[in-house]
């Protein structure tokens, strides 16, 4: 799916003709609640951070990644173990160290006990691909084009104040996010071989 089918196929829902101004909000909103995540009375569903979303950085940490999420794994020469992060506030009070245990997110990158290492490795999850253009497509739409869907018609029905079908669209997005998540989940721990595709 594309993201002009997929604009289609919400409008083809909704059963309006009036709405197709604002249904690519309706997706930059749904899409929003993707990466952020999302609980209301009935259901809920984790920030979304599949394998499909890993990246790798290895040049600087001056600035965070274009499309950076959140940190998967920090590590250097020398530590034992991968970084772990602590507050901005918690980061300023550490004691110096000939080794570093710690990271923290500052002046609008990344900050490691110790200074700037010399090398360096993050791993980190990013957002797919903005949809823009009709034709435009990601991991995520092709492979998983119902969690685009339903987290657009949440946000469309609830422009429409449409409040008594709200709940179904929320379960039909949770049940596809969930699927989606726990199916990542379970190739992480099979052992098999990695099939997913980067977040192009």
């Amino acid at each position: 799916m594309n993201y002009g089918q997929l604009k289609q196929a919400i409008a083809n829902r909704l059963g309006r003709t009036n709405l197709t101004a604002v249904i690519p909000d309706f997706v930059e909103l749904g899409e929003a609640r993707l990466y952020n995540g999302f609980k209301d009375i009935e259901v809920q569903v984790d920030p979304l951070r599949v394998r499909s979303m890993l990246a790798r950085e290895t040049a600087s940490l001056a600035a965070l990644p274009d499309r950076f999420l959140a940190v998967d794994r920090l590590t250097v020469p020398g530590a034992p173990d991968a970084l772990t992060y602590v507050t901005p506030e918690r980061f300023a009070s550490l004691a110096p160290t000939s080794c570093p245990r710690y990271f923290t997110h500052q002046d609008g990158g990344i900050a490691i006990e110790g200074g700037a290492p010399a090398a360096f490795a993050l791993s980190y999850y990013r957002r797919f691909p903005a949809l823009v253009a009709d034709s435009d497509t990601n991991w995520l739409l092709e492979t998983a084009p119902s969690v685009y869907l339903y987290s657009a018609l949440i946000e469309a029905y609830a422009h429409l104040k449409d409040d008594a079908r709200i709940p179904t669209a929320a379960r039909m997005y949770a049940a596809a996010a969930n699927a989606l998540i726990a199916a990542d989940q379970a190739e992480r721990h099979s052992g098999s071989t990695l099939t997913i595709g980067s977040a192009r």
